[in-house]
């Protein structure tokens, strides 16, 4: 079974409310941290939103790790440099 998966984007990180002055980038979230930020309507349709229905949805089948990132920055993702890590719930089977 994979358990791990990276995906790649224009942008370092996942951010909230990207390119307006409330932007956060998110370094590590839960998978209920993220999709609870799915439920609030911060990634509009056609942007980051299908990368993360997707990470959601991996995470869900029993993945342990998604890294949303570059592909130049690919390297130091994995090692925790850069990147968003998309991980189970604390205490959640996996």
């Amino acid at each position: 079974m994979l358990t791990s998966s990276l995906f790649w984007t224009d942008v370092k990180k996942i951010s909230l409310h990207y390119g307006t002055k409330n932007q956060v980038d998110l370094d590590r979230v839960t998978l209920s941290q993220l999709s609870r930020y799915m439920h609030d309507g911060p990634f509009a349709p056609g942007s980051m939103r299908p990368k993360v229905e997707a990470a959601i949805a991996f995470i869900r089948s029993g993945g342990l790790r998604v890294i949303v990132t570059r592909p130049d920055l690919g390297f130091a993702a994995i090692e925790g440099e850069t990147g968003t890590e998309i991980v189970p719930d604390p205490g959640s089977p996996g």
